[in-house]
């Protein structure tokens, strides 16, 4: 019994630790492109839409 306790509560230790250390990941990323409206560079506000895929040619998305 006493051994039980111990591993549960030397568990619980090691997650407190494992979740300590995490930390959020912001919201900025870097693109590395072009932006083109009507073949003029892109100059204002849009809303950009992106796609993850797989391979850079002939891949399969991720997600939806």
């Amino acid at each position: 019994m006493k051994s039980r306790f111990l591993l549960l509560f030397v568990v619980a230790l090691c997650n407190l630790f494992l979740f300590v250390n995490l930390h959020a990941q912001g919201t900025a990323f870097t693109y590395q492109g072009r932006l083109v409206d009507n073949s003029n560079p892109a100059n204002g506000i849009y809303d950009f839409r992106f796609s993850l895929f797989d391979n850079s040619t002939g891949g399969t998305q991720f997600g939806g």
